[in-house]
């Protein structure tokens, strides 16, 4: 890893990778210290279950499994929406922690939604996506991007959509 990369994989936190993907606004409000989360009922269920599992370990949605002489890092998720940051979120987490393999599941039935690993596309990748992170970090004011279904349930609608 170039220290770019490196640079680049500590420079935000691993939900800053999926939120980004699923909205830049959001990202780039919740980057710059704007947060309405609490107004969110689902948010606050996440939390509230997130803190309920806190208890049993360090970081309740990753999960570690040894199989075939490897450890299977399991991201445990919600909901199926908004894939391909969750893919960037865990491989964040694979490669800080020095693991290989990795999938992305959801907390009701277990299905795989997608598998991980640290090949050098999917890093390529990650890297596109954290630089495109970067530039939309350093603007002066958030992105214009444009209203959508997710909008309806974002916690920032009011923010951006009325007024």
């Amino acid at each position: 890893m170039t220290f770019i990369e490196g640079y680049l994989l500590y420079r935000f936190k691993p939900s800053h990778v999926s939120e980004f993907a699923y909205c830049s606004k959001a990202f780039w409000l919740h980057y710059h210290g704007l947060t309405l989360y609490r107004e969110n009922n689902d948010i606050q269920l996440g939390r509230a279950e997130h803190a309920q599992k806190n208890e049993e370990s360090r970081n309740p949605w990753v999960k570690y499994d040894k199989r075939e002489g490897d450890i299977l890092v399991e991201f445990v998720k919600g909901a199926e929406g908004n894939i391909e940051g969750k893919r960037h979120q865990l491989l964040v987490y694979l490669l800080r922690g020095g693991f290989h393999y990795g999938e992305v599941r959801l907390t009701n039935n277990k299905d795989v939604l997608s598998k991980v690993t640290d090949s050098d596309e999917e890093i390529l990748s990650l890297r596109n996506h954290l630089e495109a992170m970067m530039v939309c970090s350093s603007l002066e004011k958030p992105p214009e991007t444009p209203y959508g279904l997710k909008c309806q349930r974002c916690s920032f609608r009011d923010y951006c959509w009325v007024g």
